[in-house]
């Protein structure tokens, strides 16, 4: 609610800058709303996790306030992990898709080929064949946002902390 209180107020204020280009709130809140439609019709529901592993990206924003909305969780991954802390941490949250850095791709492809259900991969950017585009997906949607599900008491992200016993905790 924070995001739509502001973009009633000064609609057309930058809300994030990246690489040059910016997106003020409105544009900000309608792409969180159709990211929000995307993901549900990916299957995406209340207590869902979406692993994200990137650099920053404006679609790492966007999945984020979606999944919120959804009610669902994102799952952070370091994009400096290798195959086997990815795959820990992707199958430790019981991620049902994630979106990546075209950079990260070969680790998320290594580190999900034994999840199964396996999950839905999505590129934030770039282009590989057979795999879905963030900005192309969003773009298809014609359909309105499912209703808000979002709770205060709803979990909307899962750290993976580095420690000195091991392999990252969830927290």
């Amino acid at each position: 609610s924070l995001l739509a209180s502001r973009a009633a107020v000064i609609p057309e204020r930058v809300f994030m800058l990246y690489q040059g280009r910016t997106f003020t709130y409105a544009e900000t809140v309608a792409y969180v709303e159709r990211t929000a439609a995307m993901l549900a019709a990916r299957g995406v529901r209340a207590g869902d996790r979406i692993g994200v592993m990137s650099l920053n990206h404006p679609s790492t924003v966007f999945v984020l306030l979606a999944l919120s909305r959804l009610g669902a969780t994102m799952a952070p991954v370091n994009p400096d992990y290798g195959v086997e802390e990815a795959r820990y941490v992707l199958t430790h949250a019981q991620v049902s898709g994630v979106l990546c850095a075209p950079d990260a791709l070969a680790t998320v492809q290594a580190a999900c080929a034994e999840l199964r259900p396996a999950p839905w991969l999505m590129l934030n950017e770039g282009s590989e064949a057979g795999l879905a585009l963030f900005d192309d997906e969003v773009a298809r949607i014609v359909a309105a946002p499912p209703d808000d599900l979002s709770a205060p008491q709803t979990t909307c992200v899962f750290i993976y902390t580095s420690g000195t016993t091991g392999f990252p905790k969830g927290v």
